[in-house]
This record gives C-alpha cells, sequence and structure tokens, in this order.
C-alpha cells in the first residue's frame, strides 16, 4: 500500500509564435492554469536550487516529479531536494520521482536533427503515463533541458520546436514544465531569448530566497 504523498514526499525523519499563444490559451481552459516556466542561470548552483524549489512544493502537494537532464544537473537536483527534507530515496522507490537524461531522450524522438512530432508525442506520452500513475489525477511536476542541450549544439530552430511540442502535449496530458537555458548562450543572441520567452508562460526571476511562486513572472 502507498503511504501518504507527505509522508512519501516529506521530510527524511517523517516518511511558432502566435500558434503557440493560442495552444497556452486552449491549454490554460483544458487543464486550468497551465505553466510552463523558463529560467535562464548563469551558474548551475542557481539553477539546481530552482529546480529543486519547484519540485518541492510539487511533492508537498502530493504531485510527481519528473527530470530530463543532464547527469550533473540530476545528482545537484537529488542532492538539493534531499537538502530541503526531501525523502529522496522513498521517492525513487515509489516512482513518483523520475530521472532521465536529457541526451538519451532527445535520441528517442529526433530524425535527422529535427524533432520529429510523433515519436515526441509517443515517447513522452508513454513517460507522463508512468510518472502520472503513482497520483492518478494530479499534476506531474516536469523539469527539462533538452531544449538547453539543443541550443548549446547551436540547433535554435530544434529548440524552439521542441518549446512547442511541450505545449502541444500539455493538451492532453496535465503537467507543470520548467525549463533551464544557459544564459551565457544569449549574450548575442537578445532575439533569441525573446525567441524563447515567447512559448513560454512565466519567467523565474527574483532573489532565490523568496518561496517560489514569488519568483515567477507572467509574460504571456
Amino acid at each position: 500500500n502507498h503511504s501518504s504523498p507527505r509522508s512519501r514526499f516529506g521530510r527524511r525523519n517523517g516518511p511558432i509564435a502566435a500558434t503557440d499563444i493560442t495552444l497556452r490559451h486552449r491549454m490554460s481552459a483544458a487543464h486550468g492554469s497551465y505553466r510552463h516556466l523558463v529560467q535562464f542561470y548563469d551558474d548551475d548552483a542557481a539553477l539546481v536550487g530552482t529546480v529543486a524549489a519547484f519540485l518541492r512544493d510539487g511533492f508537498l502537494l502530493g504531485e510527481p516529479a519528473l527530470v530530463i537532464a543532464r547527469p550533473h544537473h540530476r545528482e545537484g537536483i537529488s542532492r538539493q531536494l534531499a537538502a530541503l527534507g526531501i525523502d529522496v530515496a522513498t521517492a525513487k522507490r515509489f516512482g513518483d520521482f523520475q530521472l532521465l537524461d536529457a541526451e538519451d531522450t532527445l535520441a528517442l524522438f529526433m530524425v535527422d536533427a529535427a524533432p520529429d512530432p510523433t515519436l515526441f508525442s509517443d515517447q513522452l506520452t508513454t513517460i507522463f503515463e508512468q510518472v502520472a500513475a503513482t497520483h492518478p489525477g494530479k499534476r506531474v511536476r516536469a523539469y527539462g533541458e533538452m531544449v538547453d542541450v539543443l541550443w548549446q549544439r547551436g540547433d535554435a530552430e530544434a529548440a524552439i520546436r521542441v518549446e512547442v511540442l511541450w505545449n502541444e502535449l500539455a493538451l492532453t496530458h496535465r503537467f507543470s514544465l520548467l525549463c533551464g537555458y544557459a544564459v551565457g548562450h544569449f549574450f548575442k543572441q537578445s532575439s533569441g531569448r525573446r525567441a524563447v520567452c515567447e512559448h513560454h508562460t512565466h519567467l523565474v526571476d527574483g532573489p532565490a530566497d523568496l518561496p517560489f511562486d514569488r519568483r515567477l513572472l507572467r509574460i504571456s
């Protein structure tokens, strides 16, 4: 038998812009307050702290979590969640906290250096159904950096297309998504940063010591 969300997640000593804007409005109508968040980070510690706060708030609401990231970020997020009092080992054991590699997951749906919409839908649907099965009816909280991997490769167009595919997936699945981009790749690409923001609902901004929701700036 599964224990309650709080005991399972709790403290360790207790258990294409206009079209995409239309998509986000449709998703909000279908699933309530759909949130597709973005953070531009300048160091790994800032990113890890943001992601851990985002997922911790979800765990305390009984929401399962999915992380699709590179190895050093997966490890850092797990450590930070533990520091915040989340029983990471138990969450993993119950399937409430699942971690996937960003490069490996990209390989499941990239064809000729471009994301294939059908493969993306099929592969991510399978992943989300596995995560959501632990808490039927609950929203999944997801962090992903596949787009950052693509951007760092110089594949900005493919990264933007993946953002659009995420928004399309939200028409049929209940989740909130946080994306992370290394800000260093945007110093000479202000238009690139604007393009990324067009496909998100909120920007993560403000001091890290604020409650997570108070750091969100609505951008669409």
